[in-house]
């Protein structure tokens, strides 16, 4: 098994086509993600995203839309600006109900020398736990006002 990837689910209480656009749309993106990412949602579309290290230095992250199938999967590839090798992030969503499941994969990372995998590892293992809790709060908190809307 490969110890260096990044295996993420969770259930979100939203329908798929609300999911898929919190996860694709650049108004969604800025509230869940970050307003300093841009993602252009379709085949070999750029994603980039600018971030501060711990030093407080500006760092690009950048990758290109690998594959697309909306609502269900967006494939991207992922480096930093100085990583020697590029990383792959897949994002899987799945309809239950009215509830999506949204899984998410990131591998390459076994690419990089021991300490430094493991260090993106656990960097790459928070903050992705971390955005995908904000996408689905975003997700589940947009469903509720719509249906409010409707009601």
């Amino acid at each position: 098994m490969d110890t260096k990837s990044i295996n993420l689910s969770l259930l979100i209480a939203a329908p798929i086509s609300h999911v898929w656009d919190c996860l694709t749309q650049s108004k969604n993106i800025h509230q869940w993600w970050s307003s300093k990412v841009k993602l252009e949602p379709y085949l070999q579309g750029g994603l980039e995203e600018l971030w501060e290290n711990e030093q407080g230095q500006t760092v690009v992250t950048r990758g290109k839309v690998l594959a697309i199938q909306p609502p269900q999967e967006l494939i991207l590839s992922w480096a930093d600006e100085d990583w020697s090798a590029e990383t792959q992030v897949t994002f899987l969503l799945v309809s239950s109900d009215n509830n999506t499941l949204l899984t998410l994969a990131h591998k390459g990372l076994e690419h990089f020398p021991n300490q430094l995998g493991d260090t993106l590892l656990a960097h790459h293992q928070k903050g992705w736990t971390e955005l995908l809790q904000n996408l689905k709060v975003l997700a589940e908190t947009n469903n509720h006002r719509l249906q409010t809307e409707q009601n």
